[in-house]
């Protein structure tokens, strides 16, 4: 079986660094801070930050939207990297199937942030497949991640399962049509998902 793991919100413990970069990016950048622009990030986590951004200023020019992306990371990278942690039972759960299925990482985050991650927690081995925002044209909520993480596998769609937090995870995986795992520990769709998914609390409960 092919698992396809969601990154930020699944495996790690990282939405509140990410909501506090892009807030304070944001306000540098262009001065503004509302809880407008808090609720429209946190409803859009899963998302890009590019694409998120651009919801946020869609009438802005390029240099811009570039500056703030610029700030987010610079934050990210420079403050919030130390206080993400990995997710409960992550690495139990890694142990126990690496070794009967193959795992792939897809996630709307950039590569950099990706395989500095699987590195912070050192769960790179347990990867064969990494597919991140540069990878694709079309992020979540459309499935390319998905198709390409299958692709490389070589498994048929019936034999593979994502697992994520967010909506647009969810979203994507139904839209090609493969099972589906919601993670509720650290979801800022919690609600949402209950409503359409089948949903764990934590990694412990996923059996595999």
């Amino acid at each position: 079986m092919l698992i396809i793991l969601d990154l930020d919100g699944t495996i790690i413990n990282s939405q509140l660094q990410h909501l506090d970069s892009f807030v304070r990016a944001i306000k540098k950048v262009t001065g503004k801070e509302s809880n407008a622009i808090t609720n429209t990030i946190k409803n859009m986590f899963g998302i890009p930050g590019d694409k998120i951004i651009k919801t946020l200023f869609p009438d802005s020019d390029e240099k811009l939207l570039k500056d703030i992306l610029i700030e987010v990371n610079k934050i990210l990278f420079d403050e919030n990297l130390q206080k993400i942690t990995l997710a409960d039972s992550v690495k139990d759960f890694l142990e126990r199937v690496h070794k009967n299925h193959i795992i792939a990482l897809a996630t709307s985050a950039n590569k950099k942030f990706a395989t500095t991650m699987l590195a912070k927690f050192k769960i790179e081995k347990y990867f064969k497949i990494l597919i991140t925002r540069e990878d694709v044209v079309n992020p979540k909520p459309d499935p390319e991640l998905l198709i390409k993480c299958i692709s490389k596998a070589e498994v048929e769609k019936s034999d593979a399962v994502s697992i994520g937090d967010s909506i647009y995870d969810f979203e994507a995986a139904k839209s090609l049509g493969i099972k589906f795992i919601g993670v509720l520990e650290y979801s800022f769709f919690k609600e949402k998902l209950l409503k359409v998914a089948t949903c764990v609390n934590d990694f412990s409960e996923i059996l595999i």
